[in-house]
This record gives structure tokens, C-alpha cells and sequence, in this order.
């Protein structure tokens, strides 16, 4: 159990800046634009001595009732 609200924690995970927190696998991540919502994109790098080996792109194509 986390002792936080559904919301804060869809805040927390929201938040790529956090994602190698929760993600073990993600040493890094890098804005590409600075669109929010729908069109935004980033990547995630790996960890370990080639993070570019373990790379991965994301765009947001669609956002939900309250930002999910």
C-alpha cells in the first residue's frame, strides 16, 4: 500500500522526470519537444556502460479525463 491518493500517485508516475525511479531498467530520460499533451514525446536511455543500446521513443496521442 502506498499511503497517497489514486491522483497523487498518477501525478508521481505522470511525471517522466521520475520514470528511473519506478523503472530499474531506465537509467535516463530526454525531452524531445516541449509540447504538453497530445503530440509530446521523450525517450527513455538504459542503464549500464551502452544506454543507448536499451533506447526507447514515446509520443502522447491521447489524454484522458484528468490528464490520465
Amino acid at each position: 500500500m502506498v499511503p497517497r491518493t489514486a491522483a497523487e500517485v498518477s501525478a508521481w508516475l505522470g511525471d517522466i522526470s521520475r520514470i528511473q525511479h519506478w523503472d530499474r531498467g531506465v537509467g535516463s530520460v530526454r525531452r524531445l519537444n516541449d509540447v504538453e499533451g497530445v503530440g509530446f514525446e521523450f525517450e527513455t536511455l538504459g542503464r549500464g556502460p551502452n544506454p543507448e543500446k536499451a533506447r526507447m521513443a514515446y509520443r502522447v496521442t491521447e489524454v484522458g479525463p484528468n490528464g490520465s
